[in-house]
């Protein structure tokens, strides 16, 4: 099932928690999480960070709903080494 694309699309619930949240200044974001860290990168910024496992050290093989393969995973540290936050 692909994600609701406008706020309207989510239940109800889903967009009071929002309106709540919104309320005392949390922001939620859908959009790509690097698009995300360089948004919000600051000096003081703590980026948690938990792409997927590698597949290949994984103990069982149950699948994310986003997969992370080995250039993807490449592709993060590359971008990780160059945010000023932690």
């Amino acid at each position: 099932t692909p994600y609701p694309q406008t706020w309207r699309e989510y239940p109800e619930i889903v967009r009071e928690c929002a309106a709540e949240l919104r309320s005392r200044n949390i922001e939620i974001n859908n959009m790509d999480a690097l698009q995300v860290m360089s948004r919000y990168d600051t000096p003081d910024t703590l980026h948690y960070v938990d792409p997927p496992y590698v597949q290949s050290t994984r103990g069982n093989r149950v699948r994310y709903a986003h997969e992370y393969d080995q250039q993807d995973h490449e592709r993060l540290l590359v971008f990780l080494k160059t945010l000023k936050g932690k």
